[in-house]
């Protein structure tokens, strides 16, 4: 139920990673040069909010993060994010890498 081979990626990158250090802060990098970093708080399957039979429905797996530090916040559609807040990467919300603390890329939409 991954909505794209990019979103299936990067979920497995981040279960693996959480799998070897539950409280590591991931940096999460996005087009817009938005940046923040976080540690992983759950999985979950979800959807777009759209009915099931209302075109545009999607379902897809997501990972929800714990925002411990804001990099940089250019993006209107992520606004809201706060210190301490959870954000949801995946769907239509994925970034464009995810470093692990020491820096090396764990995952990149390239």
């Amino acid at each position: 139920m991954f909505s794209s081979k990019n979103e299936e990626f990067m979920i497995k990158a981040l279960i693996q990673k959480n799998k070897e250090d539950l409280e590591e802060e991931l940096t999460f990098i996005f087009d817009d040069g938005s940046k923040y970093s976080g540690v992983i708080n759950s999985f979950y399957e979800t959807d777009n909010g759209l009915e099931m039979d209302e075109e545009g429905y999607l379902e897809y797996y997501a990972c929800a993060v714990s925002i411990k530090t804001i990099h940089v916040n250019n993006s209107q559609s992520i606004q809201f994010i706060k210190k301490g807040t959870i954000q949801e990467l995946g769907g239509n919300n994925i970034p464009r890498a995810i470093l692990s603390s020491d820096g090396t890329t764990l995952w990149s939409n390239n």
